[in-house]
């Protein structure tokens, strides 16, 4: 076969075979997606920068109710990661702010933030996007109160196994703001997010190109209540970060997958990813995993089944 022979099979193979499709299709979703993610980013900069240790820890220093409501707002709105949020607050627990909004904060942070709501409604709905806020509230909460309750009767299972180090310092806010400030937290960040969110929408086009869509329907469509099983056990080893798990999310939707396992799955993979396990039973004691483990799965499942009903 001559160079000319060979490269023209090469030309009509890629032409007509499956890489077109694939690369036109993550044409297609970064177009349609990244007016979200620029947004987002934008608002969780400004965030980040005045979400300062001085200022989280004021919304943890009251004992009382109100204490666990506003730290499950402060985690909806904060765009630190679960590498920053559980050595924070570990470092918090040790200085004698309580446990319990602690608590209920690490498990809503992980749920939500700016730009994970704006790409949310970008790629699933607005009704999705305020359903994973309301969920987060939900849960964060619940975990405050249960661990009011559990830390009077076994307070030797809610204790810290070791300080964390202080590198969780260096990212998060300082409340001052200028224009060198903002431009080099938005370029950390945009970094952060835009690495995963094209490898999520690369995974997205191989999703809606290579696997047929009666596939995916009979698997997880048809079968609500095992769909809805399946995407709270998959979220833990599979999600990575929210901007590359929403693009994929998408694709599945399109091919019949119910809101219900989307929901579940938007809670048990970023609340117990691998990653936010190792930290927590590295960190604390065994009754703070099992309580926060426990929450998040069975919220994921009963607000799975409870968001299909509607």
């Amino acid at each position: 076969m001559s160079l000319n022979d060979f490269l023209y099979s090469l030309r009509y193979s890629f032409i007509n075979g499956h890489t077109r499709q694939v690369g036109l299709e993550v044409i297609n979703l970064f177009v349609i997606l990244w007016p979200y993610l620029f947004i987002g980013i934008i608002i969780s900069t400004f965030v980040k920068i005045y979400f300062t240790e001085k200022t989280v820890k004021k919304f943890f220093e009251n004992k009382k109710t109100g204490a666990i409501l506003f730290a499950s707002l402060l985690g909806i709105i904060s765009p630190l990661g679960a590498y920053v949020t559980l050595p924070l607050i570990a470092s918090f627990y040790a200085l004698g702010t309580p446990l319990a909004p602690l608590i209920a904060f690490s498990l809503a942070s992980p749920l939500i933030n700016p730009s994970i709501f704006l790409l949310t409604q970008g790629t699933l709905g607005l009704e999705m996007a305020i359903v994973r806020v309301i969920s987060a509230f939900i849960l964060g909460t619940t975990a405050g109160f249960a661990a009011r309750f559990f830390i009077l009767r076994y307070p030797a299972s809610f204790e810290l196994k070791s300080l964390p180090d202080k590198t969780f310092e260096k990212k998060i806010g300082k409340g001052e703001l200028s224009v060198s400030i903002f431009f080099n937290e938005a370029y950390r960040y945009t970094r952060y997010m835009l690495k995963h969110f094209m490898l999520g929408i690369f995974v997205a086009a191989l999703v809606k190109v290579l696997i047929p869509a009666n596939i995916i329907s009979d698997f997880l469509g048809s079968n609500t209540k095992m769909s809805i099983l399946l995407a709270t056990v998959a979220g833990v080893p599979l999600y990575s970060c929210g901007g590359a798990a929403l693009p994929v999310l998408k694709e599945l939707v399109e091919l019949g997958v119910g809101k219900g396992a989307i929901l579940a799955f938007c809670i048990s993979g970023p609340a117990i990813k691998l990653s936010t396990i190792v930290l927590l039973t590295t960190i604390f004691r065994k009754g703070v995993f099992i309580l926060y483990f426990l929450t998040a799965i069975v919220g994921a499942l009963f607000l799975g089944f409870l968001y299909q009903l509607f």
